[in-house]
């Protein structure tokens, strides 16, 4: 299969569709956003526009219309939830199995993006309801090592600023320690047992800091 344009199911029950980085660059940038971080390689444009739209068409991502090109899911999907709230969340691990890039929530799912490990220039991107991504997250942190650390910095998918990072790592066998350090340089740190620790992370990333910069409401 060309994972260019295709699709591959992952073992954790999710598909993730391949594209092209032009495809997606030109794909937002009709949709109103030309600045977005953590996506593109710094190269510039290497296919023209009609060329692109060609392939966009005949791989069953967009229809023609009267007003002109419309996007089919399950893509529609993931760009509303992408341009839904424009935060996303960047991850660092020693024991990460995939090359995730970004990570962009919104309220209603999450959108998960990752270079393709075998085509130049190519995006895996994969939607993710909320606590199907906050269970990824805690698998990531399971694999942890003592003196091995997560962290997840959660950032404007505009401009990639960081306004809260969450450091985890070990605290014996079965606990973690999250640090926890806002834009302003404020930190606080926390103590959680393993069972606690999805529930955790998922109260964080939608706390005041998150909500200032991506209209979210904290959950109860």
């Amino acid at each position: 299969m060309d994972e260019a344009m295709g699709a591959e199911k992952k073992e954790n029950c999710y598909e993730i569709y391949y594209i092209k980085e032009d495809a997606l660059k030109l794909l937002l940038a009709g949709l109103g956003q030309t600045q977005w971080y953590g996506l593109f390689s710094g190269d510039g444009q290497k296919e023209t526009t009609n060329r692109i739209l060609a392939e966009l068409y005949q791989n069953g991502m967009i229809d023609w219309d009267g007003a002109g090109a419309a996007l089919r899911a399950p893509y529609a999907k993931m760009f509303s939830v992408m341009l839904e709230k424009k935060s996303c969340v960047t991850i660092q691990s020693p024991v990460l199995l995939s090359p995730v890039r970004c990570c962009y929530l919104s309220q209603t799912g999450v959108v998960l993006t990752q270079k393709s490990q075998r085509e130049d220039r190519t995006l895996g991107i994969a939607l993710l309801p909320v606590q199907g991504f906050i269970r990824m997250l805690e698998a990531e942190c399971a694999r942890l090592e003592a003196g091995e650390c997560c962290i997840f910095s959660c950032r404007s998918s505009q401009t990639g600023q960081a306004f809260q990072k969450l450091r985890v790592s070990r605290d014996g066998l079965r606990a973690y320690q999250v640090e926890i350090q806002t834009e302003n340089g404020a930190g606080t740190r926390l103590h959680c047992m393993q069972d606690e620790l999805a529930a955790r992370l998922g109260k964080l990333l939608y706390t005041e800091a998150a909500a200032k910069h991506s209209g979210f409401l904290q959950e109860k």
